[in-house]
């Protein structure tokens, strides 16, 4: 499957040291040039930065053109320039998956009929697919660090995964 990412999964993904589940769960994973400048800005030393660059090094993380972006897409006031680029690189792609942790581009991307999720989506799939073991430590890490979690949606991951080990024992 083919996937666009826009900045926050490829941001926070590294805190965790998870980035490589990308490679593992996709056959191709691409990026638009403002998302690209988003998250190489942060200066040196920078949580995870070490491990972008890496990626972007490795191939891991392709930075593709855009095609031309509509009057409508390039309209949209509320998204910023790495979700507009991300919408049109998905579209332009006929990408199977949109990944972005903004809310707004998420309503957005659904309303145009684009199959989205976010970097604790990309976290459920890999635990689905036994890349590793848990979502919710690695959630509450996330948080711990800085990536904003509602409450409500830490329980709901405290339930499914206590739901899971019922049925697995």
């Amino acid at each position: 499957m083919i996937v666009v990412l826009d900045a926050g999964p490829i941001i926070h993904l590294p805190w965790i040291d998870h980035l490589q589940l990308l490679g593992q769960l996709f056959e191709e994973v691409f990026l638009p040039p403002a998302v690209e400048k988003e998250i190489l800005a942060p200066p040196a030393g920078t949580l995870g930065l070490d491990r972008i660059r890496k990626a972007f090094n490795d191939g891991r993380l392709q930075v593709s053109p855009l095609p031309t972006m509509s009057e409508a897409e390039s309209g949209i006031a509320r998204l910023g320039p790495g979700e507009l680029e991300a919408f049109a690189l998905a579209e332009g792609l006929g990408a199977g998956l949109l990944i972005t942790d903004d809310a707004v581009a998420r309503r957005e991307a659904a309303g145009r009929g684009l199959n989205v999720t976010g970097t604790l989506g990309v976290l459920a799939l890999a635990r689905d697919r036994g890349l590793i073991q848990s979502v919710l430590p690695i959630v509450l890490e996330l948080r711990r660090l800085g990536q904003w979690v509602s409450e409500e949606l830490v329980e709901t991951i405290r339930q499914e995964e206590a739901g899971m080990r019922r049925n697995q024992g």
